[in-house]
């Protein structure tokens, strides 16, 4: 099963934005507004976000980790329950000011499909988006939750963008 956003133009996705960060939600707002995609949703709340996801067509997901009273992990952690079917294949780029190999590794674990480290410039986002409507590589079931793709891609993730604000520092071995 491929993501909802695969193959699709940016300016055609609906993305839903979840930071319990009024200032951060409002500059990704206006990262999003200016890569022209479809529609922009915004929520301060997991769990209305999470209500949101659940009766719209969101294509894509870009979620903040470290969130109160319910952090990025339990959100993500409950889309990818095999018992939300369609909803749980939706692509999710985690954001974290924190991305230490450990956090990385726990996001990853917990089915992000990418990640970025804040402060978020248009063009990593750019980069992020388009990656994900690219993966065609599909979705596998593991222990009652969907995640994305295999360690490879995670290999792959790690080795093509030292470049970013998010590179790792020494070894990746922890995606192998």
């Amino acid at each position: 099963m491929l993501n909802g956003a695969y193959d699709k133009d940016v300016r055609d996705l609906k993305v839903t934005i979840i930071d319990d960060n009024k200032n951060t939600l409002e500059i990704l707002k206006v990262i999003f507004l200016e890569l022209k995609v479809k529609k922009i949703y915004c929520f301060s709340s997991a769990n209305e976000a999470f209500e949101h996801v659940k009766a719209s067509e969101t294509d894509i997901i870009i979620l903040d980790w470290f969130m109160e009273p319910v952090s990025g992990r339990k959100f993500l952690m409950r889309l990818r329950h095999h018992s939300m079917s369609v909803v749980a294949l939706t692509p999710v780029i985690v954001v974290t000011l924190t991305p230490s190999e450990a956090i990385i590794k726990e996001i990853l674990m917990t089915g992000a499909d990418e990640i970025l480290a804040k402060p978020i410039s248009p063009l990593q986002m750019l980069k992020r988006l388009k990656a994900v409507a690219s993966c065609n590589i599909p979705y596998r079931e593991q222990e009652g939750f969907f995640v994305p793709g295999t360690y490879a891609q995670y290999r792959t993730f790690a080795k093509n963008n030292k470049e970013d604000a998010l590179s790792l520092k020494g070894d990746d071995s922890l995606y192998i």
